[in-house]
C-alpha cells in the first residue's frame, strides 16, 4: 500500500498497524500502530485497541486495506464504540469482504470512501450500505472497485526477467503454497494433496504463522514446511521454483509479479478469491487447478510443462502480457488513490504545490517528522495513519 500511495505523495509520512506483538484471543486480532520510517524500532508503538480511538484521531486519516479484512473479525475495527469514537476520515481501500462485513456496520457507515477488491466484496459492502439508508455517508452505488494493493503494485513486478531465468532448469522443484488447516474443507485439501499430488523434492510453504503448528502436526508432508512471512524472502527463495502452485491469494499474486510460472489451486473453480484472481481477473484459466478427485500429479506435471513453454516462448509474449495487465491495475489504483488523498483526506497534491516553506500546510506533528526525517530522534514523530 505504501508504495502505491508514495507514488503520489512521496514526502508523506505513513504509520501502519503492526503485527509485531499481535496475539489471538477468541479468533480476534489485536495490533498496534508503528511508524513505517523506523526499521526494527518498537519504542514508539501506539496501541490499536478498542479503547484507543483517540490515538488514531491524532492522524489525518485511517486507511484500511488491503487483504480480506472485512471477511473476518479484526479487533478493534468491528467494535462499535471504537468506530463511533473515530473522528478522522475512514478510508476502506481495496479490501476483501463477505457477509462478515455486517459486524463492521458502524465503521462502514462512517467511511468517506469504500472499495472492494472484487465483485463479491463490492456486493457485501453494497448490501450493507443499502440496509443503512441515510445513516451512512455513502450510497450503495458509491462503492468502488479497487484491486488488491499487492496485485496493483507494479514495483513488485520483475520486468527484467531475473526471477524467471532462475526458475528455468531441468531439476527445479515445484513449490506449493499450502492452505490453512482450521476447517474440515481445508483439511480435506491437504489430504488430497498428500494422497495424489505432492512428492518428495517439492518445496512446501506456509505464509501464516498461526497455521504452522496445525499443518506440521497433522499432515506428513514429504519435506519441511517452510514458514515465510516476508514477501522479500518469498520472492528470493521461490525464484528457483519451476512453478509456484498456490492455494493462497497473495502467494499466487506474488508469483505472477515474479514472472515464475504460477498456478492457483483450490477446491472450487469459482466463488473463492484464488480462482477469482486467476480466472476472472487475470484471465488465466489454464493456470488454475481444482482440487478434486480427478486431480493427479501426472495432470499437474503435464499442465506445468505446457505453461512453462508459454513463459519461455518470448515471441508469444505470455509473461509480458501478464505484467502488462498488472501494470494496468497500478494505473487504476492510482486514480482512486488520487481521489482519496487529495479530495477526501485533503493532502496537498505535490504536482500543484507552489514554492513555500517546508512546514506550510502540514500538521504540527508532521512538521516535527519532516524536520527530524534524517535524525535518530525521528522515532518521536507522528504521521498519517496507514492501513489498519
Amino acid at each position: 500500500m505504501e508504495n502505491l500511495l508514495a507514488m503520489l505523495v512521496p514526502e508523506q509520512c505513513f504509520w501502519y498497524a503492526h503485527p509485531w506483538g499481535e496475539y489471538h484471543m477468541r479468533g480476534n486480532r489485536l495490533g498496534e500502530f508503528f511508524s513505517g520510517n523506523i526499521s526494527g524500532n518498537y519504542d514508539t508503538l501506539l496501541p490499536l485497541t478498542a479503547d484507543h480511538a483517540q490515538e488514531v484521531n491524532r492522524f489525518k486519516a485511517i486507511i484500511i486495506g488491503g487483504g480480506g479484512i472485512f471477511a473476518a473479525k479484526h479487533s478493534p475495527l468491528w467494535v462499535d464504540d471504537f468506530a463511533k469514537d473515530l473522528t478522522v476520515p475512514i478510508i476502506i481501500m481495496g479490501v476483501g469482504a463477505s457477509i462478515v462485513a455486517n459486524h463492521y456496520k458502524v465503521l462502514v457507515d462512517k467511511a468517506a470512501f469504500v472499495s472492494g477488491r472484487d465483485e463479491r466484496s463490492i456486493a457485501a459492502f453494497t448490501s450493507l450500505l443499502r440496509k443503512s439508508g441515510d445513516r451512512s455517508l455513502l450510497k450503495p452505488e458509491d462503492v468502488a472497485l479497487v484491486r488488491d494493493p499487492v496485485l496493483s503494485d507494479k514495483m513488485l513486478t520483475d520486468t527484467d526477467g531475473t526471477c524467471w531465468r532462475q526458475s528455468q532448469g531441468e531439476f527445479q522443484p515445484l513449490c506449493f503454497i499450502l492452505p490453512a488447516a482450521n476447517t474440515e474443507v481445508l483439511k480435506a485439501m491437504h489430504e488430497h494433496l498428500l494422497d495424489n499430488v505432492v512428492q518428495r523434492g517439492d518445496v512446501f510453504v506456509n505464509v501464516f504463522p498461526k497455521h504452522q503448528d496445525e499443518i506440521v502436526n497433522n499432515f506428513d508432508y514429504p519435506g519441511k514446511v517452510h514458514l515465510m512471512l516476508d514477501p522479500n524472502e518469498y520472492s528470493r527463495r521461490l525464484c528457483a521454483c519451476k512453478a509456484i502452485i498456490s492455494t493462497r491469494l497473495h502467494g499466487a499474486i506474488l508469483g505472477l509479479h515474479m514472472g515464475v510460472p504460477t498456478f492457483g489451486m483450490f477446491r472450487v473453480p469459482e466463488g473463492n478469491k484464488v480462482p477469482d484472481v486467476m480466472i476472472d481477473v487475470m484471465q488465466l484459466p489454464d493456470q488454475f487447478f481444482v482440487i478434486n478427485e480427478t486431480l493427479s500429479r501426472g495432470f499437474v506435471d503435464e499442465r506445468v510443462e505446457t505453461v512453462v513453454g508459454l513463459y519461455n516462448d518470448i515471441h508469444r509474449g505470455h509473461r509480458a502480457s501478464i505484467h502488462a495487465k498488472l501494470a494496468s491495475f497500478t494505473d487504476d489504483f492510482l486514480v482512486h488513490a488520487r481521489h482519496v488523498l487529495f479530495d477526501v483526506i485533503g493532502v496537498q497534491d505535490p504536482s500543484k504545490k507552489n514554492i513555500q516553506s517546508k512546514d506550510d500546510g502540514l500538521l504540527p506533528n508532521e512538521n516535527q517528522h519532516q524536520r527530524r526525517r534524517n535524525s535518530a530522534t525521528r522515532r518521536r514523530t507522528q504521521g498519517e495513519a496507514g492501513p489498519a
